[in-house]
């Protein structure tokens, strides 16, 4: 199993293979929610992901190349 993952400060990627031999890929933006305009920019650009609040912090993610599309 080949797992790629790379992680910044508050940014993480990962492609991995699930039980099945699919590829799983996940990309994270975690900021502070007093940034939150910054992730609402990028999802719109992007026209794809959602956002969450989790505690003190805003999170955008993809999981999926096409969600949203």
């Amino acid at each position: 199993m080949v797992v790629w993952i790379y992680r910044f400060r508050r940014l993480f990627f990962l492609i991995s293979p699930d039980a099945i031999g699919n590829v799983r890929f996940r990309f994270k933006i975690r900021l502070h929610k007093d940034d939150l305009s910054t992730l609402e920019h990028i999802k719109t650009t992007l026209d794809s992901g959602l956002i969450r609040i989790e505690g003190y912090s805003a999170v955008y993610i993809i999981r999926k190349l096409k969600e949203g599309l």
